[in-house]
């Protein structure tokens, strides 16, 4: 079974999870894998990172950078 590129939803339903566990397991890899900073602002957000989201596209639109 070729799990790998798969979405999150996918993997669930092909490993027979529920959501609950399935959003443990992929948060718990999320952590480890993605810089803390960002993961303090999906924990702080409550998983709802749509704002976040909307606000990095607009700024990339905009040709805002954090460079200096």
């Amino acid at each position: 079974m070729k799990l790998e590129g798969k979405k999150p939803v996918h993997v669930a339903i092909q490993l027979g999870l529920s959501e609950r566990q399935a959003i443990r397991y992929y948060t718990e890899y999320w952590r480890l894998r993605h810089p803390y900073k960002l993961y303090s602002i999906y924990k702080e957000s409550k998983g709802d990172l749509s704002t976040f989201l909307k606000l990095y596209r607009l700024s990339k639109r905009l040709g805002i950078t954090t460079d200096r």
